[in-house]
């Protein structure tokens, strides 16, 4: 599966860092680092000739950089007798990091930009993972 990066670059958006004043188109590789003690160090920007700006970076401690947004509505279902309820859960690094693994990047794309959501709730592999990832509700 191609990496949301690549998927990115092919449709024309180019990688750029935040230098204080603004955007400034980077090589890839000098975008996709990122530190916590460096100035403006947390995030990079996808940006097309739209100025559509898709942001990655640091969110949560201890895991790899994510897309920071926009994010796609991601729902999962949740049942206790006769109550549903759908959740949106893309607010969950281990979820959006999940759902960019495992789904095309067209996919997840077409999530953020024209508003699709991505279910997840008959997803088998994710609900090995959801008791893992996301506290329980009172709906769980």
């Amino acid at each position: 599966m191609k990496h949301f990066f690549d998927y990115l670059q092919g449709i024309g958006y180019k990688p750029h860092r935040f230098n204080g004043q603004g955007w400034i188109e980077t090589p890839l590789e000098k975008a996709l680092s990122f530190s916590t003690v460096e100035p403006y160090g947390l995030a990079m920007a996808w940006i097309d000739e739209k100025s559509n700006i898709i942001m990655w970076g640091l969110s949560e401690a201890g895991l790899p950089p994510t897309l920071l947004g926009p994010r796609p509505v991601i729902l999962h279902k949740t049942q206790t007798g006769n109550d549903i309820r759908c959740v949106n859960v893309a607010d969950n690094d281990h979820v959006i990091n999940y759902v960019l693994a495992n789904y095309e990047p067209s996919v997840v794309y077409d999530a953020i930009w024209k508003r699709r959501n991505i279910d997840l709730s008959n997803d088998e592999k994710f609900m090995e993972l959801i008791g893992q990832v996301l506290p329980p509700t009172k709906h769980q």
